[in-house]
């Protein structure tokens, strides 16, 4: 060959190592950026995350009664803690109830600086009851307002009744102080002593509450003398009390979360907390959702934190049996757990209130990630083994002395209108394993197997290839001219040989197995598809005259015999159709 054309075979021969179509797919068609597939650990906080954002009243302890307040809802349930039986009914049936009343006055004349959002919350719940706070400013003088002190956590207003001239002082603020401070409760009407037994019943009901994670606020008032008094001392209206119930406020819990937490679990993927609330409320949510195993768990706050070093919170890590819960968490406590756990090989996802990623959507993100990389896998093992198949058939004819049976324009349709559309079509495949089991390991790119079915390809093609030239009178160390009836039946058989190669081997790479007999076809129909329309692109391009004459091809179906001359060292053929 001449030197012309020798520099073209060997440009020829690097342009067909370039995998264009796997090239075009990773810049075009990425898929998601964000790669889920490989995580083993959820870091996740509690508000708008296990949690609403929004803080609502949940619980309503009055009377011989404790309501449950519907999350979105006009309706709540009550139930007779006595019989246990409960019945469902509208927030406005409440008003009937004259603690609910009083209570509903304690808290619309009160208000604390430091308690103005939960003060507004409880108002707007009495409101939703019937109860107008208009109406009860109305009705009532505020006589004296008593400042609350940090120690006893009182709010306190003495007030008079301007229809029944009663004066009376009601209360409300922390569970506990309030409870502690009376001496009666109002049950049903009637003014009761508050026996030892009720008052722990009392106590353990606010306690429930409060390791639910809810703030607890509580009502009392007390009938003071129908005479105005001069000043009213902290001493006289803060004693004495007479208690009339309860409110929990808290965060909705999303217990729809419960199904999707197992299921993450069950994948082997470990869950830990890492949150700057109290410890109570991040604890509740653990183990209502079923994060926290209730019964090998241990919260640590940032205060429990500076007495850990590094060594020892990361031996504390690798016990993955053990649940840790993060509460009162600072941001550089935060950082740190994350530096251990990426220490420890672990790949993370960060689940907050402000991410992408959440719960809900964490395993359809993860099935879809784990499916693209499987794909992904598939693509590339598609592309190289054509790609070394290109370069076997290339370096052959370079190495023989022949006129390579590829072009630089075969290559082109053979990357971009074979090869793209069945690489797409496997990008969008079912993967035939689960991606959603405990022992899922990815699918890895197996170099010596691409190598050997690349070079089989590749060997098989060049081996008929020369076949069909010795058949029609080459002998090696013959010359084949650039043009001719010759060339084109070695180009047409090639690019046939690709056709079909690379549409089986697209159906091989979607079983476990490589087996095309098992490739389940009617799982992918755009592979179906795809597999007719590369049998009619290769006979339109092997029929029309732009693309034969492009291509240097000629018709398969006019496929016949060649009459060959040999002048000056070459051959030339000339159809007999």
């Amino acid at each position: 060959m001449s030197i012309s054309t020798t520099i073209l075979q060997i440009f020829t021969l690097l342009f067909a190592g370039v995998p264009l179509s796997l090239l075009i797919i990773n810049k075009f068609f990425p898929g998601r950026t964000r790669d889920l597939s490989d995580i083993t650990t959820i870091c996740t906080d509690v508000i708008g995350t296990l949690t609403k954002k929004e803080l609502v009243v949940k619980r309503l302890y009055f009377n011989e009664y404790k309501a449950k307040i519907k999350y979105k809802s006009s309706l709540i349930i009550i139930e007779d803690l006595k019989s246990k039986q409960s019945f469902e009914s509208d927030k406005s049936f409440l008003k009937q109830d004259l603690a609910i009343q009083l209570a509903s006055i304690s808290s619309q004349l009160i208000s604390h600086k430091k308690q103005v959002k939960n003060e507004q919350l409880i108002n707007n719940f009495f409101r939703k009851c019937s109860i107008k706070k208009s109406n009860i400013e109305e009705s009532y003088e505020i006589l004296e307002k008593i400042s609350q002190s940090s120690d006893k956590k009182i709010s306190t207003i003495v007030a008079k009744n301007i229809n029944s001239k009663e004066i009376s002082s009601f209360n409300k603020g922390n569970a506990f102080s309030i409870l502690q401070r009376c001496n009666r409760i109002l049950i049903n009407g009637k003014k009761i002593d508050l026996s030892p037994s009720l008052r722990t019943t009392i106590k353990n009901r606010i306690k429930r509450l409060n390791k639910q994670g809810q703030k607890v606020f509580a009502f009392s008032y007390k009938p003071l003398p129908l005479k105005k008094l001069t000043r009213y001392t902290e001493s006289f209206v803060q004693n004495e009390l007479i208690f009339l119930g309860f409110i929990g406020l808290g965060n909705p819990l999303n217990l729809d979360l419960r199904t999707q937490i197992e299921h993450i679990q069950n994948l082997g993927i470990k869950i830990y907390i890492l949150s700057n609330i109290r410890e109570r409320k991040a604890v509740a949510a653990g183990l209502e959702l079923g994060i926290i195993n209730k019964k090998y768990f241990e919260p640590l706050s940032s205060e429990d934190l500076k007495d850990i070093p590094d060594n020892k919170l990361e031996k504390m890590l690798a016990n993955k049996k053990k649940d840790y819960i993060f509460t009162n968490l600072k941001e550089e406590d935060r950082t740190r757990i994350l530096q251990i756990l990426h220490k420890q090989k672990e790949n993370i996802a960060l689940i907050t209130r402000n991410s992408n990623i959440n719960f809900e959507n964490f395993i359809p993100h993860l099935k879809e990630n784990r499916t693209l990389k499987e794909n992904q896998t598939k693509i590339i093992h598609h592309s190289i083994i054509a790609q070394i198949a290109k370069l076997c058939i290339v370096g052959t004819s370079l190495i023989i002395g022949t006129i390579s049976a590829l072009t630089i324009s075969l290559i082109i349709v053979i990357e971009l209108i074979i090869n793209l559309p069945l690489q797409l079509a496997l990008k969008q495949d079912n993967v035939e394993k689960s991606v959603l089991k405990k022992d899922y390991q990815r699918s890895r790119i197996n170099i010596p197997r691409i190598a050997t079915k690349g070079l089989f390809f590749g060997l098989i093609f060049s081996f008929l290839y020369l076949f069909t030239l010795s058949k029609y009178g080459w002998n090696l160390g013959d010359l084949i001219p650039k043009e001719g009836i010759l060339t084109d039946k070695s180009h047409t058989i090639i690019l046939a040989l690709f056709v079909i190669a690379q549409t089986i081997n697209a159906y091989n790479l979607r079983t476990k197995n490589k087996s095309f007999l098992k490739s389940k076809p009617q799982k992918n129909l755009y592979l179906i598809m795809l597999s007719i329309i590369n049998i009619l692109v290769l006979y339109l391009l092997t029929t029309l005259q732009a693309t034969k004459s492009l291509l240097k091809l000629t018709e398969i179906s006019q496929w016949g015999g060649l009459n060959l001359g040999n002048s000056n060292g070459y051959f030339y053929g000339t159809s007999n159709l």
